[in-house]
């Protein structure tokens, strides 16, 4: 497997948990690792958008996901076929970015690989 992170060298600092934003990541990008082909890559794009904040993408060319999957991806102890993990990971991904007071989605075709995108604020919310 590859990793390709595609970021910008003079993106904006913001205010976030370092903590807990790398632990959405690696769960992130460890889930489109083990859901790859063995020579498929997983792609990290990260961009600054002005209304939005900081928008980053976590792709794989892998296996996909049904459109029931995709609808119950961020349910805890949701498994979807083949899962070996607990259920746990995306529902505490999406909590993190939540507190952040970010958005997180998934967008999948079974078949065609998996496409995270979470965004994170400018300035955290109270």
């Amino acid at each position: 497997m590859t990793l390709h992170v595609d970021a910008p060298a003079d993106l904006t600092s913001i205010e976030i948990d370092p903590v807990r934003i790398r632990e959405v990541l690696t769960n992130l990008v460890s889930n489109a690792a083990r859901h790859s082909l063995p020579r498929g890559t997983v792609d990290v794009h990260i961009k600054e958008m002005p209304a939005v904040g900081i928008v980053v993408e976590v792709r794989d060319v892998g296996s996909g996901m049904t459109q029931e999957d995709i609808a119950r991806a961020f349910d805890r102890f949701h498994k979807g076929p083949g899962s070996h993990g607990s259920g746990l990971g995306l529902a505490i991904a999406r909590g993190l970015v939540v507190a952040h007071g970010g958005e997180i989605h998934a967008s999948s075709e079974a078949g065609h690989g998996t496409t995270v995108t979470f965004t994170l604020p400018r300035e955290r919310q109270p």
